[in-house]
């Protein structure tokens, strides 16, 4: 079982048994993070889980990984790239009470607002990235 644990009550608070559980499987994995009014900060990192729900092995990253979840990202994908590796793209997703964070080890494909999917190309991706990066970087700035 892959999970998500991390900084928020949602998240567990680093604490294993309460880690949020993915829905989907190899190589996707997704859960739903709710928004708040206020802006706020999340750290996390995905995490493997025993049949009991002890953690087995922990993500592999030097650092965390971090979220700012805010009203604006209502309906929002988070796309946080490769296992053992950050990075982010937004997408507009059909669901407005959540944003999910979405672990992939490959990103090929995504569902659009409809359902279907849809291939990324390279350039919408790297736009994606940077936008991302740049609006996360004027919200720190505001905090």
């Amino acid at each position: 079982t892959v999970a998500v644990i991390g900084s928020s009550a949602h998240l567990g608070s680093w604490s294993s048994p309460l880690a949020m559980r993915c829905d989907g499987s190899w190589p996707q994995w997704r859960a739903d993070l709710p928004c708040h009014q206020d802006m706020d900060v999340v750290e996390y990192k995905f995490v493997k889980l025993d049949e009991h729900g002890a953690i087995m092995e922990w993500e592999p990253l030097e650092s965390n990984r971090e979220l700012l979840l805010s009203r604006n990202l209502e309906g929002k994908t988070v796309d946080d790239g490769e296992y053992g590796k950050i990075s982010r793209i937004f997408e507009q997703r059909h669901s407005k009470e959540s944003v999910r964070a979405v672990d992939e080890e490959i990103q090929m494909h995504s569902d659009d607002h409809d359902g279907h999917t849809s291939m990324k190309t390279a350039a919408e991706t790297e736009t994606a990235r940077k936008k991302a990066e740049e609006e996360a970087e004027a919200a720190r700035k505001k905090a």
